[in-house]
């Protein structure tokens, strides 16, 4: 989207923290307490700096997208390309934890 509540929070301050995790599970206690059980995770956190991708480099960008997904070869529909902007971040601190 090129417009939005999104977009105006980006224009108006670019700073910004993001977290991502993925749940392992819970792994229940040995010795049947409630307080040893515990849940398996891996986090990452990360600040920095979102900034819009340039129009050179959006068909990249989606290309990177479509990767991920196990998509290759595709083409792009230049009306849609003109509707949609891409952001990415710059990071500038960057930390880990896992519970395995």
């Amino acid at each position: 989207a090129k417009e939005g509540k999104k977009i105006e929070l980006i224009k108006k301050d670019p700073h910004v923290f993001i977290e991502i995790d993925v749940d392992g599970g819970i792994k229940d206690s040995d010795d049947g307490m409630a307080c040893s059980v515990t849940d398996h995770y891996k986090s990452v956190m990360a600040k920095g700096i979102i900034m819009k991708v340039n129009d050179e480099d959006k068909i990249k960008a989606f290309d990177i997208i479509m990767h991920h997904y196990g998509l290759y070869d595709k083409s792009y529909d230049t009306r849609v390309l003109d509707k949609t902007d891409i952001y990415k971040i710059e990071v500038s601190v960057l930390s880990a934890k896992a519970h395995l």
